[in-house]
């Protein structure tokens, strides 16, 4: 595995309350594989990712947990160490493409700093690779691209610039953050495809997340489905389709609008995410959940094993 994330608990406290962010999860993501975290707004998806690049502000801290990146716990490296990793060895996407990047200086001025901060060449050479990469990810013009401000460009094309800053250093990993949530349907598939060939010419392993089970239809190899700081269901892409198991999963499945034909009314999961400084014990689904029995809120479950890297937490497996 290249990056494993083992038991990983990031909490918030907040005046004598503890909001469960994350809580004890693992995950692993395998070289030049597609792992799709997916979930509501507000599960945890976009803390899991902060917490990898030890990104978690105030007033949340990781509180226990592994991530094992090249056989190194990288949460017990100092922030001297992690910088040498953060933008290098993995990179990130983050989640709106209007506001990643720096409104006051050109795209070419935050290329080559991020370049330059990692990659021991000089000014000149950063220059040459940073329209390199502004070709890579099909940019027309990259001389014009490169001296442009922020605010002179589209929003996929923005996209493709932070794809671009994000590669620069050629990293192993790459977290993306729902890359394509604030973009239009045409552009959307053409950043899915731009990333989709990244991967295969730069042996990427990625993290992608979303609340879009279409694009995970397009882009994953493996899926990971949260609710409320917990992976419940975790298995190949084929099998989520094919046959969910978890009641939630099969919820937002059934939730997807049809391509072939038109409906009046879809499908819905009942009720609302539970707030995160109350979530109780037992499964946090189960208020939500049309099969819920008075096992589910007694006490903490545990994930029933169901193949090689395979997994669901709900009392029906055990």
């Amino acid at each position: 595995m290249l990056l494993k994330i083992e038991n990983l608990k990031t909490y918030f406290f907040n005046n004598g309350k503890i909001g469960k962010a994350v809580d004890n999860i693992s995950l692993t993501l395998k070289k030049n594989k597609i792992v799709a975290l997916v979930g509501e707004s507000g599960c945890g998806k976009s803390v899991t990712a902060r917490s990898i690049l030890q990104l978690v502000g105030y007033p949340g801290k990781i509180v226990s947990g592994k991530i094992i990146y090249r056989n190194k716990d990288i949460l017990k490296l100092n922030p001297k160490e992690m910088c040498k990793i953060r933008g290098k060895e993995i990179s990130m996407i983050f989640q709106d493409p209007m506001n990643s990047l720096n409104p006051v200086f050109t795209v070419g001025t935050q290329l080559v700093e991020t370049i330059l901060t990692h990659l021991a060449i000089s000014k000149k050479n950063a220059k040459k690779l940073a329209l390199e990469m502004l070709l890579k990810v099909k940019l027309p013009e990259p001389e014009k691209i490169f001296n442009l401000y922020p605010h002179q460009l589209s929003g996929g094309m923005k996209q493709r610039v932070i794809i671009a800053i994000a590669l620069s250093c050629s990293p192993s990993v790459l977290i993306a953050d729902e890359p394509t949530t604030a973009l239009d349907v045409s552009i959307r598939k053409e950043i899915i495809k731009l990333l989709l060939q990244l991967k295969r010419e730069n042996n990427l392993s990625v993290l992608f997340i979303t609340h879009d089970f279409r694009v995970v239809k397009e882009i994953a190899d493996e899926v990971a489905v949260m609710y409320a700081g917990k992976i419940v269901e975790k298995r190949l892409k084929k099998n989520i389709f094919d046959n969910p198991l978890h009641p939630y999963t099969v919820g937002l499945l059934k939730s997807l609008p049809p391509v072939e034909k038109r409906i009046d009314k879809l499908p819905v999961i009942k009720g609302i995410v539970p707030e995160i400084y109350n979530y109780g014990k037992g499964c946090r689904f189960a208020k939500r959940c049309e099969f819920a029995s008075d096992k589910c809120s007694q006490s903490e479950l545990h994930p029933v094993i169901l193949g090689e890297n395979e997994y669901v937490s709900c009392v029906q497996y055990f």
